[in-house]
């Protein structure tokens, strides 16, 4: 009786994440300029003055007095947010043979890759 060797050790299967999981590098207008949800299709938005946000004020006093005052100003400005929407279809037969272990990462995985899809759509836009 021999013992087991190479290949009869491990059984090759999908290395799901490195495939799944794949997104084109450098990737990061998302992580720069964050999606922000909005709940209209149309609205007005504050806008701040980032002289005055980012000034630095004189914050030394003296006994007895008061402090110093800031003081900040805002104005408003509106947008008016686009549809742009992707699909992905998997058929059924993929849903039914498919092995357990892959389950949530095809819909995690399918989410990736549509978002990948609009950020590069996205440099195309005009602004």
């Amino acid at each position: 009786m021999g013992s087991a060797t190479g290949r009869d050790l491990h059984v090759d299967s999908l290395l799901s994440q490195i495939a799944i999981n794949y997104r084109p590098e450098g990737m990061i207008a998302d992580q720069i300029f964050p999606v922000v949800p909005v709940f209209k299709e149309t609205d007005s938005y504050p806008v701040f003055n980032r002289g005055e946000v980012f000034a630095v004020e004189k914050t030394n006093r003296s006994r007895g007095t008061e402090a110093n005052r800031v003081t900040r100003s805002v104005s408003s400005s509106q947008y008016a947010a686009k549809n742009y929407a992707l699909a992905y279809d998997t058929p059924i037969e993929d849903r039914a043979n498919m092995d357990v272990a892959f389950q949530f990462e095809l819909e995690a995985g399918q989410v990736r890759y549509l978002q990948t899809k609009l950020m590069l759509d996205c440099w195309r836009r005009p602004t």
